[in-house]
């Protein structure tokens, strides 16, 4: 039987053993860094990659379980995605809420805690922050008690160019929002903002595109226009990203139908 001390000896080794593929890991990510770099030719280049991010993650969490927790494989593997990323860049993040609120543990669970996190009051300042370049990334509540937040959040995302590209769930669920929507997974959601004026055709209209194209509808939600305008909008949220040509061709076929469409962002199913 072995001593405690022995024990606790070999934890150690294998401790090093684990730093030493860390720092392994973070040359490696250095390099592809590099590359993109180079491929880019002075265009932009951002480390946070949420697609690539996703699938890491969720082929590490697949695994067979041992004797380590599952649950504790995503945690562990995010902070070190975190602080690779932080090589080559450290992203600032904002959202709305207090510190060690829900929204900053949303914006936690997505990008690891080697970030910059600035908290605000209102959506508005969030948007405020990215599009003057105080910010990389937002976090925004899509659904509060009051159902509030949605509608602010998306509100201010008709009228912009900024594009959803992660989602996190904490009960209540959050979009992160980029200047960039996120590459194809094979796993994605789409988010479209639809308005439809006047009288609004039937529900089941304008979801006869995604039936017969069996696509997954995830979630809905509609509310009055506000103004003089009278008719209804809906936030629909779908399997696909935006760049499948058959999600194209059902995003021709829905803007057909209603007065405005906008696609708001496709990103990772979670």
């Amino acid at each position: 039987m072995s001593s405690l001390g022995g024990l606790r000896k070999r934890i150690d080794s294998l401790d090093d053993g684990l730093l030493a593929i860390l720092n392994r890991r973070a040359k490696l990510v250095h390099e592809v860094f590099a590359l993109k770099l180079k491929q880019a030719r002075g265009g932009t280049v951002r480390a946070f990659v949420p697609g690539r991010e996703a699938e890491i993650l969720r082929r590490l969490s697949s695994r067979k379980a041992g004797a380590f927790p599952v649950y504790g494989i995503v945690p562990v593997f995010r902070e070190i995605i975190s602080a690779c990323r932080s090589l080559e860049e450290l992203p600032r993040i904002s959202y709305v809420g207090a510190a060690d609120s829900k929204a900053h543990q949303a914006a936690l669970n997505c990008f690891g805690s080697v970030a910059e996190f600035v908290a605000r009051k209102k959506v508005a300042g969030v948007f405020d922050d990215l599009e003057k370049g105080r910010a990389d990334y937002g976090v925004l509540p899509v659904a509060d008690a009051s159902g509030g937040g949605l509608k602010r959040s998306l509100e201010f995302l008709s009228k912009s160019d900024l594009k959803i590209c992660a989602e996190v769930s904490l009960l209540v669920r959050y979009f992160v929002i980029g200047k960039a929507c996120a590459q194809p997974t094979g796993r994605d959601r789409t988010s479209v903002l639809l308005k439809v004026i006047g009288n609004a055709r039937s529900l089941e209209a304008l979801l006869k595109p995604l039936v017969r194209r069996q696509l997954t509808l995830n979630s809905l939600e509609s509310w009055p226009l506000r103004g003089k305008s009278r008719g209804t909008s809906f936030l629909l949220d779908f399997n696909g990203h935006q760049d499948d040509p058959k999600i194209h061709r059902l995003l021709s076929n829905l803007a057909q139908k209603v007065a405005h469409l906008k696609v708001l962002g496709s990103y990772p199913a979670v």
